[in-house]
């Protein structure tokens, strides 16, 4: 494949300037003088939890973005939070609300303002469902974000199936965008029981995207909401069929349990509203685009979470150079379905 194919990096990171974000509160928040407006991440399960060398923040500007996208050669980069992936876990509503109203205000000001390359999603208080879907559609048409991020982790460990979250779910589809569920913390999860980081970290990030999967097929989400696209972000791909198949088994063994669901909950997951990120590396990608369809698949970053700067800059064309996946195939992986996903601008 041509080392100049397309890149588009549909999950990508930035760290909070927490003052930053504190300057764009609102209402009686407005001038609060605070340390930190995050939930402490990754862990609130009493386990000290950061890995070695600890959590310090990289710099990640917009001008520090545009220029590693000028670098990889990568046209846009659609980015994500990192201490707001533990938004959900806020149980002030009131707080949770005003928070992610100055998140999305900020990082409007701070990035999509400043380059356009650069997009994002509104972060949702999914504390407050009704005041959700109003930064759902505030993000969009007046903030120009590209859809709505779901805490995979919340503190009511309530899944996205659950008809409570129906309203946020029908304003996506009636925006035409997509909405995003992104794990991050391991409160919640039932990791407490691994002492070491790297144990609990092998889980942190598919168990509750999982969740949120099976609940919602089950429940009939997506016959509710037919044209509404949602995407699983940092788990890898490699899940996905192996859920497909457990819940086609349960699916086949229970007749009636999921009266929502009028399929196979394989055929639910292949009909184009899921979408999921792969790692570079994942041997059993062939596999997955061959299962799930290779539409539903996007290259992602994550820069820079896990790696040393230097480790970013050729993962795309490592990516392109792959043998084992058709050149028609990774077009579609690495730009086509992104620029679908999140109504990017060709």
């Amino acid at each position: 494949m041509d080392k100049k194919a397309r890149v588009i990096d549909g999950d990508g990171h930035i760290w909070e300037d927490e003052q930053g974000v504190i300057d764009h509160l609102e209402g009686k928040y407005e001038g609060i003088k605070l340390g930190s407006v995050f939930h402490p991440w990754p862990s609130l399960d009493g386990r000290y939890r950061i890995p070695p060398g600890g959590l310090a923040a990289p710099q990640t500007s917009a001008k520090i973005w545009g220029e590693f996208l000028d670098v990889t050669g990568i046209e846009q980069t659609v980015v994500y939070p990192t201490g707001g992936l533990a938004h959900g876990l806020i149980q002030d509503r009131l707080w949770a609300v005003a928070l992610s109203r100055a998140y999305n205000n900020w990082l409007c000001e701070t990035y999509i303002k400043a380059d356009p390359r650069i997009k994002s999603m509104a972060l949702l208080p999914v504390q407050d469902v009704g005041e959700a879907v109003v930064e759902l559609r505030r993000g969009v048409e007046k903030l120009g974000l590209s859809g709505g991020l779901l805490p995979a982790v919340t503190y009511t460990r309530k899944p996205y199936g659950h008809p409570d979250f129906l309203p946020i779910i029908e304003e996506a589809e009636r925006l035409n965008v997509p909405l995003a569920i992104h794990a991050g913390p391991q409160s919640h999860l039932g990791l407490e029981v691994f002492e070491k980081h790297i144990e609990a970290h092998v889980l942190t990030h598919p168990v509750p995207i999982m969740g949120h999967l099976i609940s919602l097929v089950y429940n009939g989400v997506f016959e509710r909401c037919p044209k509404v696209r949602m995407v699983f972000l940092e788990a890898g791909a490699g899940w996905v069929p192996f859920l497909m198949e457990r819940m086609d088994y349960e699916y086949k063994a229970r007749p009636g349990a999921a009266p929502d669901l009028k399929r196979l909950p394989s055929a639910a997951i292949r009909a184009g509203n899921v979408y999921v990120s792969c790692e570079n590396e994942e041997k059993l990608l062939p596999v997955v685009a061959d299962y799930l369809g290779a539409d539903q698949i996007i290259f992602a970053t994550d820069f820079p979470h896990e790696l040393a700067y230097d480790g970013y800059l050729h993962e795309a064309q490592e990516f392109s150079r792959r043998a084992d996946l058709g050149d028609a195939l990774k077009s579609k992986i690495m730009a086509e379905n992104s620029i679908r996903l999140y109504n990017l601008k060709h």
